[in-house]
């Protein structure tokens, strides 16, 4: 189990850092001053087949991304190759330090409410926090340190009423640990 949150009293809680597809299982426990427990276990189906970026206090700051939505992720692990004097051929090093590096495209619109807009990545790519969460429906979450959000305009004059509000973004995220 991972804890969510540790609360007293009645309340309504949201888990921003749920995965987005699958069965997730939560389980309250109830004590009583007395030593008595209770505990009740729900499932809850998430079938999100979306991207989010996630940040600000309790990763509570979120934008879905529905729309063409690709990724690629580089990992690896520190290496050097050191030649020596007298050997013929080098010798391999390995270190300790791990890197995850996950590469996110796709498109957003201004007309879809569900979806993130400009604004909202606008809003998540200048908060002040030092990390963000990246989900995606495979259950991946990995948080990290994002860049600037690059989100140049996707379409023309091609809509009646104007622009189509269609646009496309792209950032980095590297994982990190919390401090």
């Amino acid at each position: 189990w991972e804890l969510v949150a540790e609360v007293t009293g009645v309340t309504t809680m949201i888990d921003w850092e749920s995965p987005s597809y699958g069965d997730i299982e939560y389980r309250a426990t109830a004590f009583t001053v007395e030593g008595a427990t209770a505990e009740t276990v729900i499932i809850v189906a998430a079938r999100s087949d979306s991207l989010w970026l996630s940040g600000g206090a309790g990763f509570g700051v979120t934008s879905r991304l529905p729309f063409d939505p690709k990724v690629s992720i580089s990992a690896g692990r520190a290496r050097a190759v050191k030649q020596y004097a007298g050997g013929s051929l080098p010798v391999a090093y390995t270190g300790e330090a791990l890197s995850r590096v996950v590469n996110v495209s796709g498109r957003v619109t201004d007309r879809d409410a569900e979806s993130a807009s400009v604004e909202q990545l606008t809003r998540v790519a200048q908060l002040e926090h030092d990390r963000f969460l990246f989900r995606d429906p495979d259950g991946r979450r990995v948080y990290g340190v994002i860049g600037q959000i690059d989100m140049p305009r996707e379409s023309a004059m091609s809509h009646p009423e104007g622009w189509d509000g269609l646009w496309g973004y792209s950032f980095q995220l590297t994982e990190t640990v919390a401090r």
